[in-house]
């Protein structure tokens, strides 16, 4: 008796071992696009270092973007979506959602509120997922960085002196995202 109740205690044991990763299993897959964002990083694999908002106004066309100071570290000079490096443990939506609320003072709309729209690659490697959502209105009370502003920049307008500060990275995302592509693909001279 003392055998049989160790091999059905290990039969039940390894039946619920495989019914535990498979139900994992069928979570993790069933996720795609946006979705992707709430799964917690040890449970997806290839998210990118870096994430980004493109601002978008319905109305107009125009993206919402920050000029940043000649004496930034990264993309000194430039204009840039908002976003940034994402944390440890911490995933694409949740980074977006705090750099936001960091480099605007503002809460980021819901969930709901936008997607994720294009990602960036850089010589073949996955650097960034950009997302798109409503830019905040015109007039909203803003609280940037120290030394950082917002400038809108008109779809119409690609030839204008701000248009040729974007950064490259983010020209080219913003390009594909115009274009209607979820790939932006940019590639260093060597």
């Amino acid at each position: 008796n003392c055998a049989k109740s160790f091999v059905v205690q290990k039969m039940v044991v390894a039946a619920f071992s495989v019914i535990s990763l498979s139900a994992v299993f069928l979570v993790v897959t069933a996720l795609t696009g946006s979705e992707m964002t709430r799964v917690a990083p040890k449970f997806a694999k290839n998210l990118p270092p870096y994430v980004c908002m493109i601002f978008s106004e319905a109305s107009s066309g125009s993206v919402f973007l920050e000029d940043r100071p000649d004496s930034a570290k990264v993309a000194a000079g430039m204009l840039t979506c908002f976003g940034g490096k994402r944390e440890a443990d911490e995933s694409p939506l949740q980074c977006i959602k705090r750099e936001i609320n960091e480099e605007l003072g503002i809460s980021p709309p819901s969930d709901d509120g936008f997607h994720r729209a294009v990602d960036l690659f850089v010589d073949g490697k996955l650097i960034a997922w950009f997302f798109e959502g409503p830019a905040p209105a015109r007039n909203a009370p803003l609280v940037f960085e120290a030394g950082r502003r917002g400038v809108w920049l008109g779809r119409d307008n690609p030839d204008s002196s701000d248009a040729a500060r974007v950064s490259p990275w983010h020209a080219v995302v913003l390009k594909a995202w115009r274009d209607g592509e979820s790939r932006a693909d940019f590639i260093t001279e060597s």
